[in-house]
């Protein structure tokens, strides 16, 4: 591998927490995810407090899920029934584009990206998908390509339409020590159009940087 698409990044997580809570408004409940690293929560905690707005943390253990399919998820929580369509609710978070067969779109560049996109797709028994992949050079690119491998047949190598995107060259050089099945289509385009034409029933997931 002549190059690695990691590169350092001057970034803390307080730092990345502070401009997610760009986003925190006066007058609004803040419902966060509970198991944060402590330095980011701390951040949230200020900024909730500093817009005087309530902070809720769910508790996960009094969270069940009873069902969960590409339509959605039916959890039980504090007994009270409530069905998500997260597929296709949220824009590139598991958006569903197409059921049969199944076409998803995650925007997954990091490894807890990659995590969570993994347990989705295991819970959704979804697996010998073709996959449609760039990252962002200064993304930790290969763990979350070994994280997608057990779910991909095969991975069309892709660039991102941005100046920091990883050169699709490259990045299958990665991809390749992963999945054995490796397909390189440096125009976004083309690679999901050629991804919607050979994929076959088990369909198709794009994911990595936006």
């Amino acid at each position: 591998m002549k190059k690695s698409c990691l590169i350092a990044v001057i970034a803390t997580l307080a730092a990345i927490a502070g401009e997610k809570c760009g986003i925190l408004k006066r007058g609004s409940t803040v419902i966060c995810y509970p198991d944060q690293e402590e330095e980011a929560l701390a951040v949230i905690r200020r900024r909730a407090k500093e817009e005087d707005d309530p902070l809720i943390l769910p508790d996960r253990t009094a969270l069940s899920v009873l069902s969960a399919d590409l339509t959605g998820s039916r959890i039980l929580y504090r007994g009270q029934e409530i069905f998500i369509p997260l597929p296709g609710r949220f824009p590139a978070r598991l958006e569903l584009l197409r059921q049969s067969p199944p076409v998803l779109v995650d925007g997954a560049h990091n490894p807890n990206g990659g995590r969570a996109l993994c347990e989705a797709l295991k819970a959704l028994d979804l697996h010998d998908l073709t996959a449609v992949v760039g990252m962002l050079r200064d993304k930790d690119c290969l763990p979350v390509l070994r994280m997608m491998a057990p779910y991909c047949a095969r991975m069309i190598i892709t660039a991102v339409p941005n100046p920091r995107s990883c050169p699709a060259e490259e990045f299958a050089e990665l991809a390749r020590g992963v999945c054995r099945d490796i397909t390189i289509c440096p125009d976004c385009e083309e690679a999901a159009r050629l991804a919607l034409a050979t994929a076959g029933e088990h369909g198709v997931l794009v994911f990595g940087s936006l």
